[in-house]
């Protein structure tokens, strides 16, 4: 329509460009329009605009001075000349876009509708698209990064994709399937599929051909293709239609997945479980073969066994070790029943042989064997069942079978003093059950079994904890009870423990004969009795030695099986004492309580097996030089080296003769001693060396100490030879320092003496009653002009009577040796010396506020011969302490320091008042 009124009104301005009629319509044209409208000429001026240009900020005046081109974005200048030419030709442009510059620099989008005139003149309309013009650009964008994302999808996928036409023209295919033809993707395309697959056409065509009838989708397709003569690999495939945008199907999308190495997975997986399959077989009957043939060997020892024991002449220790074999003989024979059990499982040869059974009868037969337990072990044993029972058709034997395994594993997690019921019930049958229906079961006051395990505890080899065993019992029963049609399930017992419930129909499955009703027992498992072993959650008093003096090297037995722990014992108890642990935990707590000298200790044990304990006997500093022998029935490479691995020191596999458990524990102790004595040795020679190195130090520093005075009163004699005789003065100065110097030596020759008497026991006192307060008075004001010299001043803190009975002279010896070393090593520091009388003795202290003396120097100062680590620098024989302590040790007291590097140092003497003995 805006054409359509530019063509008139360029019409009417050929016709008469200033008659009113057109000035008046082309006003009013101007002044209604809301978009831009203009009369230009082609040569790019503006002759006429309407209110409508006052979007782009430029007043009438400037727009129609200014060449509109000027305003034009200089990128759109060029496609705007090629527009005005067309103009020029007089071809009218409907939709045109350029940009044009408002005066505050900002461009804004224009759509002209413009119409050319035959006067030169054009007349153009003008509508802001800047907002749809910057929309449709990020659209356009959008669909553009859109277009890239796909299309890198697209072209990266692993899958191999094709977009087939209806006649099977390849439309679009991706790299991968481009490489699956070694052709590129442009190559391709636009070929047939039986052109690029000539081998399997018919069959791609024949799929593609069913999913574009159908409409629908033919999924995971696993086929072969031949990439090469010889070469044939596997693909998995989907097929789906391929849709227009009418919803008609065009085509088909093709996407498959090579799967070669999945294929022959598979081809490799079946071949193997054909092969495990027959294994399996060959397994079963081994087993019921070994089964077969180890029953003859124990019916041979059990039978000869419990003769023996019936004849009742026997000593009390053989009747014992007859009682061990018959017991673990019973025990072997209930693992190869088991296995044998398993073997006719597997084989399908455990047939179901049901009679018309008492129930109650063999409830309570089975029962009865477990209540010389039950009263061994303090265990309240409950049997629940009608005083009637309803003959039920169940095969008596498996029957009996499953409530001893379900009364075994209840004796065997109940500790003692705990409780086991046996209940038995029955429903007759009924709409809901038409069988009937008979429930036994058997609860515990044991630990219970945690509802994550209560379905896999009846899976063969499982355990519900460290408690033994081959995991079969469960599995068994299970087995049997779904013999029968009924189920068996686990649940918490009202005791607290487990609860273990069976449920069997009344009446046999139809068709299979039944033997007439009788009170049917079930047939004997030949000498087999309960085996029930001491619940691991019950753990038993660890058993250690007599504590009577003994100086046998001490063998700690870690072993959860009692029957094998006094075995171990009896055999080295003879030579040895024996310690006795029942699982890990206990062994440790033993071992380090004990510090044994051998550790032997089982592998598989309750709670702590022996590797762990191995591994936390070696980490325990204390205990990791024990020698550990572990005892094991895994006698397999692996095992041993895991052993040898933890630190072991001996492996020994079960069974084991006695000779050679002595041998090895022998073997290992004698090595323990042999390393003691090579290490105290050791011990000694550097003890030895070690006072050779003090007594050559010892003896230079004594050197030193004794040429010092030596030389003093050498050197004042020779000059008292060359004074003359006149010179009284100077003869009596140098007859003083002689004099002094003969002292010193004295004093060290006396202290090399005190050490002499100490050594050797001879250091005598001569405690007299005395008062220390006068003696302490009398060394300070004897050290005032050393301690002057040195700098420091002297704090006496002391009582004013301190009376008690002692040797003075050697006292004063000491003392003076604390406060000289006080000068010594705090020179220019205060020194503060304290006495005080408390709890019947006198507390003397001497502290300086020097060098100090440093942790490792403080345990050794008071030995003869050693000095602080800076004391060489202050001369000194490193005898005065040691002298020091000898003479307070011998008068009933204690000297001891304490002390900080760079702080100083206080020195304590506490002192009794009178010696034990002294009157």
């Amino acid at each position: 329509m805006a054409l359509r009124l530019l063509w008139q009104l360029s019409h009417a301005m050929d016709r008469d460009p200033h008659s009113a009629t057109d000035d008046d319509s082309l006003a009013t044209f101007f002044r209604m329009s809301l978009d831009l409208c203009c009369i230009a000429r082609l040569d790019g001026s503006l002759e006429r605009v309407n209110a409508a240009f006052a979007i782009l900020g430029w007043s009438e005046e400037e727009l129609l001075s200014t060449p509109f081109l000027d305003l034009v974005h200089p990128d759109d200048r060029e496609r705007t000349r090629t527009e005005l030419a067309k103009l020029a030709r007089g071809v009218p442009s409907t939709h045109f876009e350029n940009r044009y510059r408002c005066k505050d620099g900002a461009y804004l989008w224009f759509a002209w509708t413009t119409a050319p005139s035959s006067s030169g003149v054009l007349f153009a309309m003008g509508r802001n698209v800047t907002d749809s013009k910057l929309r449709r650009d990020a659209e356009r964008r959008e669909l553009e990064r859109q277009r890239h994302q796909y299309q890198a999808i697209f072209d990266t996928l692993p899958q191999m994709i094709w977009l087939k036409a209806a006649d099977d023209t390849l439309i679009r295919v991706n790299a991968a399937a481009a490489r699956s033809i070694g052709l590129t993707p442009s190559e391709a395309e636009g070929r047939r599929t039986a052109e690029l697959y000539p081998a399997h056409a018919g069959r791609y065509r024949i799929d593609d051909l069913e999913v574009i009838e159908r409409g629908m989708p033919k999924l995971d397709i696993v086929e072969p293709y031949e990439v090469a003569p010889g070469d044939v690999r596997w693909v998995r495939t989907d097929k789906t239609p391929y849709f227009d945008a009418e919803g008609n199907i065009v085509g088909v999308v093709v996407s498959a997945t090579e799967v070669t190495g999945w294929k022959r997975s598979e081809e490799e997986r079946a071949r193997l479980y054909e092969q495990l399959k027959a294994q399996d077989e060959l397994k079963t009957r081994f087993f019921a073969n070994v089964s077969h043939e180890l029953r003859t060997p124990l019916t041979l020892i059990i039978g000869p066994v419990e003769k023996l024991l019936r004849a009742g002449d026997l000593d009390a220790t053989t009747l014992r070790e007859l009682e061990v074999v018959a017991r673990n003989a019973r025990t072997l024979l209930k693992r190869v029943n088991d296995l044998l059990d398993v073997a006719r499982l597997d084989a399908g040869k455990l047939g179901l042989r049901p009679a018309q059974v008492d129930l109650v009868a063999l409830v309570r037969a089975a029962t009865a064997q477990y209540e010389s337990i039950a009263a061994d072990r303090r265990i309240d044993l409950v049997v629940e069942a009608p005083a009637e029972q309803p003959l039920a058709q169940v095969d008596p034997d498996k029957t009996r079978q499953i409530v001893d395994n379900l009364l075994a594993n209840a004796f065997k997690f109940t500790p003692a003093g705990g409780t086991v019921r046996c209940t038995l019930r029955a429903e007759p049958p009924n709409d809901a059950q038409p069988q009937g229906l008979v429930t036994i079961e058997v609860a515990d006051s044991g630990p219970g079994v945690e509802p994550a395990m209560r379905e896999l505890i009846f899976e063969r080899f499982r355990h519900a904890g460290d408690f033994g065993g081959t995991g079969l019992g469960l599995a068994i029963a299970r087995e049997l009870v779904m013999l029968h049609g009924g189920r068996i399930f686990a649940s918490a017992a009202s005791e607290g423990g487990a609860l273990f419930s069976v449920e069997l129909p009344l009446l046999a499955p139809a068709g299979v004969r039944v033997v007439e009703a009788s009170t049917h027992a079930p047939r004997s498992r030949a000498t087999e009795a309960p085996e029930v072993a001491p619940p691991s959650s019950e753990p038993r008093e660890i058993a250690s030695p007599d504590a009577e003096p003994d100086d046998r090297p001490l063998v700690l037995v870690v072993e959860d099986n009692e029957d094998m722990s006094q075995f171990i014992a009896g055999e080295l108890s003879p030579d040895y004492r024996i310690a006795r642990a029942f699982d890990g935990e206990q062994g440790l707590e033993a071992a380090r309580t004990l510090a044994p000298d051998l550790v032997l200790t089982d592998v598989m044990m309750p709670r702590v097996d022996g590797l762990t304990l191995l591994a936390a006997l070696r980490a325990d500093a204390s205990l990791s030089a024990v020698p550990v022998v572990l005892l094991t029935a895994r006698a397999d490479e692996e095992s041993m080296v895991d052993a040898f691995a933890g630190g072991a020191d001996d492996y020994l596999a079960k069974p084991f003769s006695a000779r050679e458990l002595r041998a090895r524990v022998r073997a290992h102790l004698e090595l323990v001693a042999t390393r003691a004595e090579a290490t105290r040795r050791e011990e000694e020679a550097a003890r030895l060396r070690t006072a050779v190195r003090a007594r050559d130090e010892f003896l230079s520093v004594a050197s030193h100490e004794l040429r010092t005075p030596l030389s003093a009163l050498q050197l004042n004699l020779q000059l008292l030879e060359r004074l003359p005789q006149d010179a009284v003065r100077m003869r009596s100065e140098r007859l003083d320092v002689a004099l002094r110097a003969c002292k010193n030596l004295g004093a060290l020759i006396e202290t090399l003496l005190d050490v002499g008497r100490a050594a050797t026991g001879h250091l005598e006192l001569n405690a007299v009653e005395m008062d220390l307060a006068e003696l302490l008075h009398d060394v300070a004001r004897r050290f005032e002009p050393a301690i002057a010299g040195a700098g420091c001043s002297l704090e006496l803190r002391v009582e004013p009577t301190l009376l008690g009975r002692w040797d003075r002279l050697r006292l004063d010896q000491v003392f003076a040796n604390l406060l000289g070393n006080a000068i010594k090593f705090g020179a220019g520091k205060p020194i503060e010396l304290t006495a005080i009388a408390a709890d019947g003795k006198v507390h003397v202290s001497v502290r300086d506020h020097g060098v100090g003396i440093a942790p490792p120097d403080q345990a050794r100062i008071f030995q003869r011969f050693e000095q602080v680590a800076s004391a060489p620098s202050y001369g000194g024989l490193g005898l005065g302490l040691w002298v020091s302590n000898e003479i307070v040790r011998r008068h009933g007291g204690s000297l001891t320091v304490e002390s900080r590097l760079g702080e100083g140092s206080t020195f304590r003497v506490s002192l009794p008042r009178a010696r034990r003995g002294d009157r």
